[in-house]
C-alpha cells in the first residue's frame, strides 16, 4: 500500500510540473503575429471613439490615424 503511494504521489508531481512548464512555455513563446488564432482578437485594432480626445501621449501615428477615422464622421 504504502509502494502504490509513492507511485501515485510521484505520478501527481510529474503531471503537475508538465502543467506547469507548459503554461510557462505558452506565456513565454511568442509566434508570429497571425499566426496563432488565440491571439487574433487581441491584435485586432479597436474602434475609435470621436467624442472623446485622445490621450496627451498618443503617437503621432495615432493621432493621424484618429485625425483620419474622425473626419471621415
Amino acid at each position: 500500500m504504502r509502494r502504490q503511494l509513492q507511485y501515485t504521489t510521484v505520478v501527481v508531481l510529474v503531471l503537475i510540473l508538465g502543467l506547469i512548464s507548459t503554461m510557462y512555455l505558452l506565456n513565454n513563446y511568442s509566434l508570429p503575429m497571425g499566426s496563432n488564432s488565440l491571439t487574433s482578437a487581441a491584435v485586432a485594432v479597436p474602434s475609435l471613439d470621436c467624442s472623446k480626445p485622445l490621450p496627451s501621449y498618443a503617437s503621432a501615428k495615432q493621432k493621424a490615424e484618429y485625425q483620419k477615422v474622425c473626419s471621415e464622421k
